[in-house]
């Protein structure tokens, strides 16, 4: 098995080489561009056909702000009247509605990018979300040796050769804030400032499920500070929301099984979830939404009895090798604890995969050597990220 396993590595990594790696990031590139340019054409074509728009996760965030705008987030959880104030938006386009699902208190965050145009507002989104991508880079370029010669500005540069990343700016969505609080999250940690940690990754209560995985580590090792600051960042995030909007605070509270139903809901691309639900969905719904629900729990389960296990196993040391490798770990893993986990999501890997390369044996002085391991999953890691939403939605 052994041997098997070497030989599959050594093929991917000698497959992996210099000039492939060249050609094939510039083929992706164009794909995407060419893709999104003939969906762009087509609704362009006809306007009467509801399609997708570069940026158009966004208009999500816009409506939820424009609602606390005009006072109007009692009704910000009513689809119906979403749907019309984003049909005033776009006219004379029809795009695909996108419902704002967020909890209440995001609508502060959404603000700021709310107070002119939809398209203004786009462009601003888009540049603060680079900014958090390049403060992102920067903090790990200061915490990491392997990363420190390469600069902020060339590894953020780096992360759009992987496809997550460009879906993430395609789609307008929020996934490069997140990675700047898990960043930090992780960076404070590292430093042992637990209580600020904690603070950061309360901030995440505007996509609460993407605590899950690090609020777990908390809580396995008794990180009782870090533990508080988030409890304590995410209750004044909930205590805003009701203050905003007692109605629209406890409409969100009883929309979990909505939610959830709407994941599965035929006007929802489910394929590009991928979380362990959404792999479950995949596989089982077709012939048994239970048999689907019960895997997906065995699933997240196993995840949890995973960390548990290697947490157990490890000293609280940050900074050393196994507390790194531990919580690159965590963090793959407690991304698929979440029910929401779309393709543009998985950018947020792009933490552990540093975390990996920061102490990956082959590395010598801060660089790989040829072939190994660290090249070939980083390669299957790259491929099945562009490949896999395709696959999932054939």
């Amino acid at each position: 098995m052994a041997s098997l396993y070497a030989q599959a590595i050594g093929g991917v990594a000698r497959f992996a080489s210099p000039r492939r790696i060249r050609i094939y990031t510039r083929l992706m590139l164009v794909a995407v561009v060419l893709v999104g340019a003939l969906d762009a054409a087509s609704v362009s074509r006809r306007p009467e056909r509801a399609g997708n728009a570069l940026g158009g996760d966004f208009l999500a965030f816009y409506t939820g702000a424009q609602f606390l705008r005009q006072g109007r987030m009692a009704e910000v959880y009513d689809l119906a009247a979403q749907r019309e104030f984003q049909r005033r938006v776009v006219a004379p386009r029809k795009l695909a509605a996108k419902p704002f699902i967020n909890p209440p208190h995001a609508a502060v965050l959404y603000l700021p990018f709310a107070l002119s145009g939809h398209a203004t507002g786009l462009a601003l989104w888009w540049l603060a979300g680079l900014a958090a991508l390049l403060g992102s880079a920067r903090l790990l370029c200061g915490e990491l040796d392997a990363l420190r010669r390469l600069g902020p500005l060339r590894l953020a540069a780096a992360s759009f050769l992987f496809f997550p990343t460009l879906a993430w700016l395609g789609f307008g969505q929020a996934t490069g804030f997140v990675l700047l609080l898990y960043t930090a999250t992780f960076v404070l940690l590292r430093r042992g400032r637990d209580l600020a940690a904690g603070a950061c990754l309360g901030c995440l209560a505007f996509k609460p499920q993407l605590a899950l995985g690090l609020a777990v580590v908390l809580l396995l090792n008794g990180r009782s500070r870090a533990l508080l600051g988030g409890a304590a960042a995410a209750a004044g995030w909930l205590a805003l929301g009701f203050r905003l909007s007692p109605e629209a605070t406890q409409r969100y509270l009883r929309l979990g099984p909505e939610l959830v139903a709407l994941l599965r809901s035929d006007a929802y691309p489910g394929w590009g979830i991928h979380s362990a639900l959404g792999f479950a969905s995949l596989l089982l719904d077709g012939f048994s939404p239970r048999l689907a629900d019960a895997l997906a729990t065995a699933l997240c389960a196993a995840a949890l009895a995973a960390l548990g296990l290697a947490w157990w196993r490890i000293e609280w040391r940050p900074g050393s090798r196994a507390w790194d490798l531990a919580m690159a770990g965590s963090l793959a893993l407690g991304l698929l604890l979440s029910p929401h986990l779309y393709f543009y999501d998985l950018m947020l890997l792009l933490l552990p995969l540093a975390l990996v390369w920061q102490h990956h044996p082959e590395l010598r002085d801060g660089r790989p050597l040829d072939g190994g391991a660290l090249l070939a999953w980083t390669a299957v890691l790259w491929a099945l990220g562009f490949l896999g939403t395709p696959l999932s939605l054939a």
